[in-house]
């Protein structure tokens, strides 16, 4: 299947540096291969509950602290 993107060209030569291939089809699909194999990011809420605070933590003075709020 063909495609016409632009692709900054400073990206393009760091990738061609980077990996030594120099052939631009060549270089993409193997970005895109590279990017499918790592598989999606895991997501935070894995996490949820699994981590104990201190028991002087505050998390509402914390969040006050960098300018969030409820």
């Amino acid at each position: 299947m063909g495609i016409n993107v632009t692709i900054d060209e400073g990206l393009l030569s760091e990738a061609e540096r980077v990996t030594g291939e120099h052939d631009r089809q060549k270089l993409i699909e193997k970005a895109l291969r590279e990017l499918i194999s790592r598989g999606k990011p895991p997501s935070l809420s894995q996490y949820a509950g699994q981590f104990d605070f201190a028991d002087n933590y505050d998390v509402m003075k914390e969040r006050g602290a960098r300018g969030f709020s409820d």
